[in-house]
């Protein structure tokens, strides 16, 4: 059996981001149009989530991380990058059908953050997140992975939750 070949330093690492690369792209659904990553730093996770989907878009607020996930994806015709802080970008509602963000949603407002992810979901779409412990006035807040499906274009998310609850959005008055 022949040894694989070099491992490229800038498109093949690993940290603790990275770790979940391969659960959130076992998430996406088949068919998948459009997907989005929140936090996508150097455009590594959208590099590989461009196989798996018509078109992919990765936000980050880091100048510099945008710059870079755009030089690395150069040749890509199906990514791009936007830079903005999540929260203020004009997210399209029921664009996508994947949402994912790897250890990013602790650096924003929790519930607007998942709010936002939830509204930009097609009905029917798939959404994944993590993020590590971190404290917000009094509240600590700890999530891990959790596949959701949203079900309703009125926001209702349904789905299995690894080791934690499911988010559920408020019933529409």
């Amino acid at each position: 059996m022949a040894l694989p070949a070099t491992p490229d330093p800038v498109q093949d690492y690993w940290n603790h981001n990275t770790h979940y690369h391969d659960v959130v792209l076992s998430a996406v659904p088949r068919g998948c149009r459009a997907a989005l990553d929140v936090g996508c730093g150097d455009g590594l996770l959208v590099r590989r989530l461009a196989p798996r989907a018509e078109h992919v878009t990765g936000v980050d607020a880091s100048a510099e991380m945008v710059a870079r996930a755009r030089e690395l994806s150069a040749g890509l015709d199906n990514v791009e990058f936007v830079e903005a802080d999540f929260l203020d970008y004009d997210v399209p509602r029921e664009r996508f059908d994947f949402v994912c963000s790897v250890a990013a949603i602790h650096h924003m407002d929790f519930t607007a953050a998942l709010t936002a992810m939830r509204d930009a979901l097609r009905p029917g779409g798939a959404w994944w997140s993590s993020a590590w412990p971190t404290t917000a006035g009094r509240r600590t807040c700890c999530t891990t992975s959790w596949p959701c499906r949203r079900t309703t274009s009125t926001g209702g998310a349904t789905g299995t939750a690894s080791g934690t609850r499911t988010p559920r959005s408020p019933t529409p008055t």
